[in-house]
């Protein structure tokens, strides 16, 4: 063989090696902590709650040291408020269900870190108003009539660790669109923003 040949030969086979090629599924779960912000409403003050999130990801390697990471989750986010409309002050819990499929880019300098980032996409498959004191049904029917948006887009970022097959992860995001669909509609208007904890496990 040439020792040209076999020199690229060689860095070739140097680059391979530092390719990871395995590809992970597991399954994971955790809780939301969700506020609001960009709020377009003087009186509306809002207070964290916590709900349940969970689903399946993929570990899909694009190098040594990235990774893309797309998830399914079902996602609720919770959100008490205190506001006042129509001169009638109220305090009302929303209950949202979201369907969030992220994508994420990992970067991953150690086999036990990875940081990411990425645009998830969410659907809201379901929510709720639940009112504090005496609320009047006509303030009720505002919140239950509004026409909200169902489909949303959201930015996220955060870190995992992994310790063998377990994976442990804190992440931010917030939506980059609002709650409402309709401008017409009288009720407040904001952008949801939660801190994720969730633990995973790496099934094969």
């Amino acid at each position: 063989m040439l020792p040209g040949c076999q020199a690229q030969s060689d860095t070739t086979e140097s680059v391979i090696s530092h390719i990871n090629t395995t590809w992970n599924i597991g399954v994971k779960a955790g809780i939301n902590i969700t506020s609001a912000y960009c709020i377009a409403e003087e009186v509306f003050d809002t207070e964290p709650r916590v709900s349940f999130a969970g689903g399946i990801f993929a570990e899909i390697p694009l190098g040594k040291y990235i990774l893309l990471q797309p998830e399914v989750l079902v996602s609720q986010r919770c959100l008490q408020a205190n506001g006042v409309l129509k001169a009638v002050r109220y305090t009302v819990t929303r209950r949202a269900t979201y369907l969030d499929i992220p994508v994420l880019v990992a970067f991953r300098p150690a086999n036990s870190v990875k940081l990411l980032a990425g645009p998830q996409y969410s659907y809201l498959l379901k929510q709720r108003y639940s009112f504090s004191g005496d609320v009047p049904r006509s303030l009720q029917e505002e919140f239950n009539s509004d026409v909200y948006r169902t489909h949303t887009l959201c930015i996220t970022f955060g870190a995992e660790f992994n310790i063998q097959r377990f994976v442990i992860g804190s992440r931010l995001g917030w939506d980059l669109l609002t709650n409402r669909q309709d401008d017409a509609d009288i009720t407040p208007e904001y952008r949801l923003v939660w801190y994720q904890f969730m633990v995973g496990y790496k099934v094969f």
